[in-house]
Parts: structure tokens; sequence; C-alpha cells
């Protein structure tokens, strides 16, 4: 099954065309396929050369950068731990999550530091180490 890539220039053309596309592709596969994005190839390739490298790592160093009572919202989750609403058995995958972090505002107007703090002994739950 080939994943429809959602355009990036939608964003800007029609965003209600751009949020129903990306939203229509979250309810077909679970993710959606970003084209038309600006990122240079070499910036992509980095990233994916990164991921290769986090997740051929042994399970005991990559158990390192999971998140204690984090539910799998940020850093790394390991094969079979998280379950899909309502479903019965286990997603068949490990990943690597990455989020927002939520910005305060102070009085003034400056922003604040992110809420969530790193991990003891990990590099943080946004980046993978490498």
């Amino acid at each position: 099954m080939a994943i429809q890539p959602v355009s990036f220039r939608l964003y800007d053309w029609s965003f209600d065309e751009f949020a129903d596309a990306l939203g229509g592709s979250f309810q077909r596969y679970g993710f959606a396929v970003v084209a038309d994005h600006g990122l240079e190839p070499a910036m992509v390739a980095g990233a994916l050369a990164g991921a290769k490298t986090f997740f051929a790592l042994p399970e005991a160093a990559k158990r390192r950068y999971r998140i204690a009572g984090g539910a799998g919202q940020r850093g790394y989750t390991p094969f079979a731990v998280e379950t899909a609403k309502g479903a019965a058995h286990a997603d068949l995958k490990e990943f690597w999550h990455v989020g927002a972090y939520r910005i305060h505002l102070r009085p003034h107007g400056v922003r604040s530091a992110p809420v969530r703090r790193r991990p003891t002994g990990a590099r943080g739950a946004r980046h993978p180490p490498g």
C-alpha cells in the first residue's frame, strides 16, 4: 500500500485542505508522509542515518533513553510496549517520540525554559544519542 504524501505547500495555499489531508492520513495510516517541506536532502539523510544508528544499538543501551512514567510520550519506547486504545495486543514496534514543549510567557513577555527536563544520565528526551 502506497502512502499518499501530503504537500506542505497546502499549508499556505489552503490550510483547511492541508489539515484535512494530514488528518486523513493519520486516520488511514496512523501517520503521515509530508512532501514539499523544504528540508535539505542532506538534513533528511543525516536524520535517517542517526535513527538507523540508534535503533541498531543493543536493547539495554536503548532502554537508557526510556522515560519512566512518561507513557511513551517522549524519548524511547521499546518494542511491543505500546498498545493502541481499544486494542487487545501491543503494537509490534519500537519508537522515539519527539514532541512540542510547552512554553510559558512571563508577564513581561520573556519565554521560559521547556517544562520537561532532561532525564538523569541521558542526553535528553528530545534527541537520541549520536
